[in-house]
């Protein structure tokens, strides 16, 4: 179910974004966004931020896994395409935890990117919903379980101060 969700109603860029680490902001003229495309965690808090604060850009750049092998001194990494039935499990596991959390699917094809607060990185971002979620008294992290505390923790550093 993508419909009329966030997912859908958030902006295109109009321009191809910079490659850039998970960490590294991108100035754009609505904010400084992050990359938040790369896990049914990030998805999530994204989707809680409301489409006024996500951005989508098709993906075209080609995807690739790290493989990391044993070898006679320690491990080796090397890099492979990504197959289609390597793209289709990502996405799958990422929409399958947004439907545990009870959030639409997002579509695939896109990088998702998510404006992110003002003074706010992406490790702050993550820290401040982790604080909130250890001062809940939450007992179980299932998506779902911890929605409304992370939904409430995300539109704190969304509001704008008094």
């Amino acid at each position: 179910m993508v419909g009329g969700s966030a997912w859908v109603r958030a902006r295109l860029l109009p321009c191809r974004p910079p490659d850039v680490d998970d960490d590294d902001p991108v100035p754009t003229p609505w904010g400084d966004y992050w990359e938040c495309g790369h896990s049914g965690w990030h998805m999530f808090i994204a989707w809680l931020a409301g489409p006024e604060n996500i951005v989508r850009y098709p993906e075209d750049r080609p995807q690739f896994w790290d493989v990391t092998v044993p070898i006679p001194q320690g491990h080796a990494t090397h890099r492979q395409p990504e197959t289609p039935d390597q793209a289709e499990m990502f996405d799958e596991s990422v929409n399958s935890y947004l439907r545990d959390a009870g959030v639409p699917e997002r579509p695939g094809g896109y990088r998702w990117f998510q404006v992110l607060p003002p003074g706010i990185t992406p490790a702050t971002l993550d820290s401040s919903i982790n604080q909130a979620l250890a001062g809940s008294g939450t007992t179980s992290m299932h998506p779902r379980a911890i929605r409304d505390v992370v939904a409430e923790e995300v539109a704190r550093l969304y509001r704008p101060p008094a």
